[in-house]
């Protein structure tokens, strides 16, 4: 299975790793070109307790970009940081990251949001912005799957 995971921070590498690390073919994806550099050097962006081991495992089966191609399964992991003004989740890098999906995605595809946001957030946001692939809820699946775990602390 190929996975496109769009989003390498604290959650989204330690993902990618574990299903890397799970013989998928992961293609992950970060609009930080830097990050991006510094893994395809095999060099990790950050620290934390077990990920180096559990990237060098993962390394054969992963790369790195900074565009989104055909996968079986997209997954967004990223950031949802508060707007304090508004008191809300900014949902931007969500919608920046369908926007990224909907040109490469086919019929029984399926997108998983990880990031944490507000109840609505799929059906008001994410369903309209993928549904400009052509494509309608049914020909392709779409979870919401919160992250449970601590940043910094994944593994």
């Amino acid at each position: 299975m190929k996975i496109c995971l769009l989003g390498l921070g604290y959650i989204g590498l330690p993902t990618a790793c574990l299903f890397a690390n799970a013989n998928h073919e992961v293609v992950g994806i970060d609009v930080n070109q830097e990050i991006i550099e510094k893994l395809n050097r095999e060099e990790l962006p950050f620290e934390e307790n077990g990920l180096e081991e559990l990237f060098e495992d993962a390394y054969p089966n992963m790369r790195f970009k900074t565009e989104v191609e055909e996968a079986d399964v997209f997954i967004i992991a990223v950031p949802t940081p508060l707007n304090k003004e508004m008191k809300m989740a900014e949902l931007k890098y969500v919608r920046s990251a369908a926007e990224m999906i909907y040109p490469q995605l086919r019929i029984d595809n399926l997108v998983i949001l990880e990031s944490t946001v507000p109840p609505g957030t799929c059906d008001k946001l994410l369903v309209p912005v993928l549904e400009e692939s052509g494509l309608k809820t049914g020909d392709f699946r779409l979870a919401h799957c919160p992250e449970r775990a601590i940043p910094g602390n994944t593994i």
